[in-house]
């Protein structure tokens, strides 16, 4: 049983390491996309949260994906961020 759920899984639809290769462009993709994000909001922010350059916030994004794109929302977008921020964000 378990050699038959190893051979299903490898080649699952027939297609083997075409999935792998599609799932990792896929997050590639993803992490570069809110890498620009964040880089193109951090240069619009006046104060950013430890004073960072917005190039380290987008390499945070890029490095750590949707987690570092969650990590820059929540302390420049969300509730938690400081009242000077919101109204930087939108002027």
């Amino acid at each position: 049983m378990g050699q038959e759920l190893a051979q299903l899984t490898s080649n699952l639809f027939g297609l083997g390491w075409l999935w792998t290769i599609i799932i990792t462009l896929a997050s590639l993709a993803i992490a570069i996309v809110g890498a620009v994000f964040v880089f193109k909001d951090a240069e619009k922010r006046e104060h950013l949260y430890l004073d960072l350059h917005p190039l380290w916030w987008a390499g945070t994004a890029l490095i750590f994906s949707l987690y570092g794109v969650a990590l820059y929302w929540l302390l420049h977008r969300s509730t938690l961020a400081s009242p000077a921020d919101s109204s930087a964000a939108s002027a």
